[in-house]
């Protein structure tokens, strides 16, 4: 049977709002009927109307349904029904589904299992074919870099401090044309350049570096061919050529059990919602990314079961590069929940990833697990010190969590390490992880 604690179900709450109005409803008096099988959950929920709201949670992905107005995903019905169920598993009846339950887990099971068909059926690609796109595609990136580079050049020689004067025509143009240019990875730099303008007292110098690594990238594609062969994946990558899921997962896996430390979802202009998941091996000492994409009307499609601090013991499949972060996830079963969190020193952790940074320049954000910090605030920001070394955290972190599970006591902080800054993700501390504030992860498209 699938258990989910309380904190990993609030961790699927679509909002803050909805989290809230869930814990009023996770009450036994709430419900008219709670029963499960063990694999899913169902209930009658009294509402506002003469009926009440029919809620069933599928516990494996998890998915959900109520019969309420609701359009939030899950709704505050589906969350109160988990809730209470991680609360008091032993209040829920059980029973075999009743048909209203059942008629949408055969749905569901029917769906997936046209799904695998449609794959099976899937005939293999041309080879001929696949050749020719990926020389006109080639062609196309190659005039969009060129167009870049000419841009660049005007944004140096008319000066920096000419940016904050600029119109958004002046950014959004450049990044449509590298869509344009099948090149979507540098229309990702160019938006994020945008926003770094006039942002915070040092804003000019994050500018320049940001216009020195577009520039390294672009000259990088230029001069690909004498590059070895991980760092052309690399820069394939960066500037947006992507890689087939087959061919990924006809890789070799890494099997270890991955713990679940961080997730986000971010949302753009045109409705494309990004899910970021961060793991961590307990055996390798592996970071992994995975990463999923959903536009707005497909929303619900997005995995829900990975959900700090979940323990996932099985395969991930890396994506090919210099210094791989991304992965698919493969046969992936649910191993508990994280007991401990091993980390490294602030020296040594800082010096890895410097490492890092001299094999792959276009190295962003980094995964780091620093053990045994205290923290204190000093000049309106956090700093860790394991008492050796010390780095700050991130000016935009402002999550005061942080401080109140350390107690003053060491504690084992998961983050983001930018080179110069950490923003804490989770805090491990007195044997309970702690989920901290999303952010720290823009640079990572």
């Amino acid at each position: 049977m699938t258990t989910w604690t309380t904190e990993q179900v609030i961790q699927l709450a679509p909002d803050a709002a909805s989290a809230k109005a869930a814990k009023p409803l996770a009450s036994a008096a709430k419900w008219q009927l709670r029963e499960t099988d063990g694999n899913a959950l169902w209930g009658l929920c009294k509402g506002s109307g003469s009926k009440p709201y029919q809620t069933r949670v599928d516990l494996a992905e998890p998915a959900f349904k109520c019969s309420c107005p609701s359009r939030k995903f899950p709704c505050k019905h589906s969350l109160a029904l988990m809730l209470l169920h991680a609360s008091d598993a032993v209040g829920f009846g059980q029973n075999t589904p009743p048909p209203w339950v059942q008629e949408w887990l055969d749905s569901r099971a029917e769906r997936a299992s046209r799904q695998a068909a449609r794959a099976e059926k899937t005939t293999a690609p041309d080879p001929e074919a696949q050749a020719k796109r990926a020389t006109r595609r080639e062609s196309r990136v190659e005039q969009g870099v060129t167009e870049l580079q000419r841009w660049l050049g005007d944004v140096i020689r008319e000066g920096l401090a000419e940016l904050p004067a600029k119109p958004y025509g002046f950014w959004s143009t450049t990044a449509a044309r590298m869509v344009d240019a099948q090149a979507p990875g540098l229309a990702g730099r160019v938006n994020r350049l945008a926003g770094l303008v006039g942002r915070g007292e040092d804003w000019s110098g994050c500018c320049l570096a940001a216009l020195g690594e577009l520039h390294l990238l672009t000259r990088a594609w230029s001069g690909l061919a004498a590059l070895p062969d991980d760092l052309q994946t690399g820069i394939r990558g960066l500037v947006g050529e992507t890689r087939s899921r087959e061919s990924v997962l006809a890789g070799e896996p890494v099997v270890d059990c991955w713990a679940v430390l961080a997730t986000s979802l971010s949302e753009n202009q045109e409705g494309m919602f990004t899910q970021r998941i961060w793991l961590r091996g307990m055996a390798t000492g592996y970071a992994a990314l995975l990463l999923n994409f959903a536009h707005r009307s497909q929303r619900a499609s997005l995995p829900m079961a990975y959900a700090p601090p979940r323990m996932l013991a099985g395969s991930l499949y890396f994506y090919p590069g210099i210094t791989p972060l991304r992965a698919l996830g493969g046969e992936l079963e649910f191993a508990g929940d994280l007991a401990e969190l091993p980390g490294q020193s602030i020296l040594d952790a800082t010096t890895a990833y410097r490492e890092l940074r001299r094999e792959n320049p276009f190295l962003g954000s980094w995964p780091l697990v620093l053990a045994a910090v205290a923290v204190s605030v000093r000049d309106r920001r956090f700093w860790l010190s394991d008492g050796a070394h010390q780095v700050p955290t991130d000016p935009r972190f402002q999550d005061w969590r942080l401080l109140a599970v350390s107690g003053g006591e060491p504690v084992t902080v998961f983050g983001l390490w930018n080179g110069e800054s950490l923003f804490p993700r989770g805090v491990f501390g007195a044997g309970r992880y702690t989920v901290l504030a999303e952010g720290g992860d823009a640079d990572l498209g």
